[in-house]
């Protein structure tokens, strides 16, 4: 088993639990599993689940583009085969309205050296040339990927030559030491081989 909900809320469990379970539908084969705020994903037989600890559906989470169900629950347009996954949680002050902290998340899955982004992209960092959200994933252009990480508002991967690429964290307020990029690039100035 691989799962322990500190609150004591497992899917429809309201129950306190001292003792892992593993979620229903997860199913066996787990290859990858991350957690970024208050979502979930896994790898589990080749495919990406996803799954939140808490139903994203209050007035303070207007701002998740993507909303996990309560259960794992297969991530609708990625490639069967895929071997590791990766979430973020993102949060930031809006500028232009009175809302509070806004909070989302987003993951990067990959595999056979592709990778795959979703969810929030307010700083750019699903990778696609936008900060468009994608409540669906969309294929990033960032080479013969072997391994991929993401946190905040950007993600880095490294390549199967050894090279190092980013994108993301268009949100000035986080000030990345890697820079700004809609697309994957190479980071500037940090020593990675080109």
């Amino acid at each position: 088993s691989l799962w322990l909900d500190m609150a004591g809320k497992t899917e429809e469990n309201t129950t306190s639990r001292d003792v892992a379970v593993t979620p229903r539908g997860l199913g066996s084969g787990v290859a990858s599993i991350s957690t970024g705020g208050e979502i979930v994903c896994a790898v589990a037989s080749g495919e990406v689940r996803c799954w939140s600890w808490r139903e994203l559906t209050d007035d303070l989470d207007l701002s998740y583009s993507w909303k996990p169900a309560l259960v794992p629950t297969a991530v609708p347009g990625l490639p069967a085969g895929l071997k590791t996954v990766s979430v973020a949680h993102y949060a930031w002050q809006p500028t232009t309205e009175d809302r509070g902290l806004q909070q989302t998340g987003w993951a990067c899955a990959t595999g056979d050296g592709q990778a795959w982004c979703w969810g929030d992209n307010h700083a750019g960092q699903l990778g696609d040339g936008t900060t468009a959200d994608r409540r669906e994933p969309v294929q990033v252009t960032a080479g013969d990927v072997a391994q991929l990480t993401v946190n905040w508002g950007t993600a880095l991967a490294l390549l199967r030559d050894g090279s190092v690429v980013t994108w993301g964290d268009g949100d000035p307020a986080t000030r990345s030491p890697f820079g700004f990029a809609l697309a994957p690039a190479q980071p500037a100035g940090t020593g990675f081989r080109e």
